[in-house]
């Protein structure tokens, strides 16, 4: 049955069915934690440490997509090796970057504005975002650190 499957689905097809399936995972997942966490107020560490995320990650792209030069140029320098090192963890990261912005956007917004439908939707709605963005992120970031596609 799966040698049929395989032979029936284009390549880029598949792709495209793994990216919608990854799309509808994360939006159940950030209408849930959306909605979770505009209900409550959470910890103040937990809610530094859903930033310092967000800023490793934005970080990250920032320096592979403006301030790195292409690999095929010059020998990568420490940094690079050391990201290229702990790529598991910067995947991770990556990974749970939808979901931990749901949260993290719900929790300011209740901060700012005090109004758990503002926080929710527009939990929900960055959650989407970046879960959109994420995989097109992870492949900038794969091959200007991990050198895949030289």
């Amino acid at each position: 049955m799966r040698a049929l499957l395989e032979d029936r689905v284009p390549p880029l097809q598949k792709i495209g069915l793994i990216y919608a399936a990854w799309l509808v995972i994360c939006g159940l997942a950030a209408w849930f934690l959306a909605r979770w966490s505009a209900q409550r107020r959470l910890n103040d560490v937990l809610f530094v440490v859903l930033g310092v995320i967000a800023v490793v990650n934005l970080t990250q792209l920032a320096y592979a997509l403006g301030f790195s030069v292409s690999l095929l140029t010059r020998p990568r320098n420490g940094l690079e090796k050391f990201l290229q090192h702990t790529d598991i963890v910067w995947y991770v990261l990556f990974a749970l970057w939808p979901f931990l912005a749901a949260i993290g956007v719900a929790q300011a917004s209740l901060r700012i504005s005090g109004r758990a439908p503002l926080a929710r939707w527009s939990a929900f709605g960055c959650g989407i975002v970046i879960a959109a963005l994420t995989p097109v992120f992870l492949i900038f970031t794969t091959c200007r650190f991990a050198g895949m596609c030289v």
